[in-house]
């Protein structure tokens, strides 16, 4: 406890600048001197009145900060309301930027197109339903982002807008198309949510072969070999990585199998199921009956391995062709390689927009015109992820590998949720801050080119 004259206590009570609160860190544990500051004979003099120790380096800034008249009382001071804020500003800023609202219309600033770029927004920020989407007002700043204050209302600020917008969906992808499409320009696309029922057949190699159309010598592990019959070209690829990866398969599948026949020929107890019947459920189970020859029936039953089974098969390891009926001038051999390999980025965005980041479904609409809109809405939101990604990536090449690997496009967005607009009372008088970014964040920011 610090014991202050009582002289000392009336003169501080003036209004005087000239007492001040010296911090010392110099020592282990800072300490305080409050001084006072005066002039003698023309010369500024300080006298030390007392001693403040025992206190935390913040408790004094505290202190010295009351003494300079500059502190609110904790009373005085609430945040009455946090708020998302800088996932959402970054995303419609970014938006804006593409150029994406004047593509839906003419006139941005009407309130159907800003509703469209919330719900937008809304589908990389928060994905979710509409009716959700409508109700975020509490812990969002999505709407007020956009331009629309008040309550929203899920039938005007979304059904209605994206009626709009469903009729603007032509145009909006003809402006598209023209800015990032030439022509002559090879478009990738793939089908989803589909499948296929029928008979299982071969990648097509052995029976090319069959047919003499190719030969097995021909597949090199450095080199694209191609082959012309008819209108149709064979671009005949091996893999290096992917023959290794299918020989230690079939390797570690063999040995799976014959441990497990190997236990069953060998076993003596007696049995519901017949030692036949067993084994034929461990070849079905690894798929490797074409290369098991068994002998016997009942009890006697015994096996062995087809080598020669084997060894054909380890010739197709790694081998695959594509074919296509482009003509050559159009797309030369290692283009067409090039192209396939390439469909990995549709696949990815149907990934994409199906379960890590959009939530295409569930779907809550009913009419097909809305399911539509929805899926038009995704298509653009992932529109908008890809430029976030393209120009993310020197923070995502940054990043470590495996278990060190910290960076996705999800974490972006949570990172930058950490960005808040605070609702500040200060003796009754209420205003919005917007929190200070960390320098993670400042990163982000910066690399997005958005300015909060």
């Amino acid at each position: 406890m610090v014991v202050i004259p009582k002289e000392w206590r009336l003169a501080m009570k003036r209004k005087s600048n000239s007492y001040h609160l010296d911090i010392q860190t110099h020592r282990k544990n800072p300490y305080g001197l409050l001084r006072n500051s005066y002039r003698e004979e023309g010369k500024v003099k300080k006298e030390t009145i007392c001693r403040f120790t025992g206190l935390s380096l913040e408790q004094l800034r505290a202190m010295q900060a009351a003494i300079q008249g500059k502190t609110v009382m904790k009373e005085d001071f609430k945040i009455t309301q946090s708020r998302e804020y800088g996932a959402s500003f970054a995303c419609v800023t970014l938006m804006k930027a593409l150029g994406l609202h004047t593509d839906m219309f003419s006139r941005p600033a009407e309130e159907w197109v800003r509703s469209c770029l919330a719900m937008i927004a809304g589908r990389l920020v928060y994905a979710g339903s509409k009716l959700s989407l409508s109700h975020c007002g509490s812990y969002s700043a999505l709407w007020e982002t956009c331009g629309i204050d008040g309550d929203i209302d899920v039938n005007i600020h979304c059904y209605e807008a994206m009626d709009r917008l469903l009729e603007r969906q032509d145009a909006i992808q003809e402006k598209l198309a023209k800015r990032h499409l030439e022509s002559g320009m090879l478009v990738l696309y793939d089908i989803t949510s589909s499948y296929m029922e029928g008979e299982y057949k071969d990648s097509g190699i052995k029976s090319l072969c069959e047919k003499e159309v190719i030969q097995l010598s021909m597949f090199d592990e450095k080199n694209i070999v191609e082959v012309i019959d008819g209108n149709m070209r064979y671009c005949l690829c091996k893999n290096p990585d992917m023959t290794a990866k299918e020989a230690a398969c079939r390797r570690a599948l063999l040995k799976k199998t014959t441990d497990e026949l190997d236990k069953i020929v060998a076993s003596r107890r007696k049995s519901k199921y017949s030692k036949g019947i067993r084994a034929g459920k461990v070849v079905n189970k690894y798929k490797m009956g074409k290369f098991i020859i068994f002998e016997g029936e009942g009890e006697s039953l015994a096996y062995s391995v087809d080598e020669t089974k084997i060894e054909q098969e380890a010739r197709l390891d790694g081998c695959y062709i594509i074919y296509t009926d482009v003509s050559p001038e159009d797309m030369t051999a290692t283009e067409v390689v090039q192209s396939y390999k390439n469909l990995i980025q549709v696949e990815q965005a149907f990934r994409n927009m199906k379960t890590v980041q959009l939530e295409i479904r569930p779907i809550y609409h009913k009419t097909d015109d809305r399911i539509r809109c929805h899926v038009f809405i995704c298509m653009l939101a992932y529109y908008v992820m890809w430029h976030m990604k393209q120009r993310l990536q020197p923070f995502f090449e940054a990043d470590g590998a495996g278990a060190n690997r910290k960076y996705t496009f999800g974490y972006i967005i949570e990172c930058m949720k950490g960005i808040r607009k605070e609702t500040v009372e200060v003796c009754n008088v209420k205003t919005s801050i917007i929190s200070t970014p960390t320098d993670e964040q400042n990163h982000i920011l910066h690399l997005l080119k958005v300015v909060i």
